[in-house]
């Protein structure tokens, strides 16, 4: 099975201490260290394993040489596909793929599916899609979300499930560490296989692993506000399923802010507007809260420093935006007519680039001037004390190497 002894590593599923080394054990394995051409692969085991392999190839595209799959375009979508021996769904469950894409211009899926052949997207996909987008299917009825771009070269993708809904993660091209492309909430299907789904590239797979030792991320912050009416206090670090992020003060930096019946609101607002703020300690992450709207504008902020140099994502009733505030001037990076919905607002931010999302699409994509590159902290801001807020947590990036965990595996 392999070996990567003498690495220690944080495991935040059995709260945080240190977990021991890992000893390479896998629930399932293939390397493709055998040798199998076209149209011989299904029903074949995994080497080394465990294993058993699944694959549907009615014109023989699909091979096995040299150490690596290979697939050499395809019929239709599930036409060649391959899948491997289906487990159960245990949050912290990793799939791990390593691949080498020759072009852009075609389709691929890879992740968890309960059918590997199928396009049903709505389970646990990362989708290399034509002209070089990435998407990840979040929800049933063909959601996407779009959380990056990928280029002709080689990739590492770790596909984590939660209880409901999966992390995605990726490594290579402009991805220099592991980066958490996005984490969705949706489909909790019970079982599950590590597929391949192909169109029309022709990729090159290292390896399709289940390592049998389960890790997810953890927020850095995050609070549900399900606590007593009152004060702020500290962060609880229960806005997920992934417990973390907990023990951080609050701080009311403009007006008066309190939890009342399980959400937060503004008691009082100053010149209009009321902003509180937590420090996350990242300036890139992604940053997710839940809004309701009475009147005004409410939404998150993000790289705040003081009440003139910050970002902020909100809603005004008809719009959704993202603003930026730099010595005190204030401009639109990102505008849209959305209805408000269920009111959860996401943005992921690397650098200068930001994505802002709600209700899991995507509003828009922007980079913006230089100035708000160093703000660590994340918070709420309304400019009316009829809106309330609940959930609001951040996971980082990965851009300062945060997930090199998943280099153990």
């Amino acid at each position: 099975m392999g070996s990567y002894t003498g690495f220690q590593f944080l495991n935040p599923m059995i709260g945080g201490g240190l977990y021991g080394n890992y000893d390479g054990a896998y629930l399932l394995d293939d390397e493709f260290s055998d040798t199998l051409a076209a149209g011989a692969v299904n029903g074949t085991p995994a080497t080394p394993g465990p294993g058993l392999r699944a694959v549907t190839d009615t014109t023989n595209k699909l091979s096995v040489a040299g150490g690596n799959l290979a697939i050499t375009g395809g019929v239709a979508w599930g036409d060649p596909a391959y899948g491997l021996t289906a487990i159960a769904r245990e949050a912290g469950r990793i799939g791990l793929f390593k691949l080498t894409l020759a072009g852009v211009l075609s389709h691929l899926h890879i992740g968890f599916k309960s059918i590997y052949t199928s396009v049903i997207l709505n389970e646990a996909v990362l989708y290399f899609s034509n002209g070089g987008i990435l998407y990840i299917y979040i929800s049933g009825g063909g959601t996407t979300v779009t959380p990056g771009v990928y280029t002709a070269t080689t990739y590492q993708v770790a596909v984590v499930l939660r209880g409901t809904g999966a992390h995605f993660f990726i490594k290579g091209g402009a991805f220099a560490n592991w980066s958490l492309l996005y984490s969705s909430i949706y489909n909790n299907t019970a079982s599950l296989s590590p597929a391949i789904t192909n169109h029309s590239h022709a990729p090159l797979f290292d390896y399709v692993r289940v390592p049998a030792q389960t890790w997810w991320p953890t927020p850095i912050a995050s609070d549900s506000f399900n606590r007593g009416n009152g004060v702020l206090g500290n962060t609880d670090g229960l806005a997920v399923e992934e417990i973390g992020g907990s023990g951080l003060p609050w701080t009311d930096n403009v007006g008066t802010w309190a939890i009342l019946g399980n959400k937060v609101a503004a008691s009082a607002l100053v010149g209009g507007v009321a902003i509180a703020t937590v420090e996350s300690g990242k300036t890139d992450g992604l940053v997710t809260g839940t809004l309701t709207r009475s009147a005004g504008t409410l939404g998150i902020v993000l790289r705040y420093v003081d009440s003139d140099n910050f970002m902020r994502a909100e809603h005004d009733g008809t719009n959704c935006r993202l603003i930026t505030r730099i010595a005190g001037v204030e401009a639109t990076a990102i505008t849209a007519i959305v209805a408000i919905g269920a009111g959860v607002i996401h943005v992921i931010s690397q650098g200068t680039s930001h994505a802002l999302y709600l209700n899991n699409a995507q509003v828009g994509v922007t980079t913006v001037v230089a100035g708000l590159t160093t703000g660590t902290r994340i918070g709420l801001h309304t400019t009316d004390t009829g809106n309330s807020f609940d959930n609001l947590y951040d996971f980082a990036r990965g851009t300062s190497g945060e997930y090199t965990i998943l280099n153990s595996f």
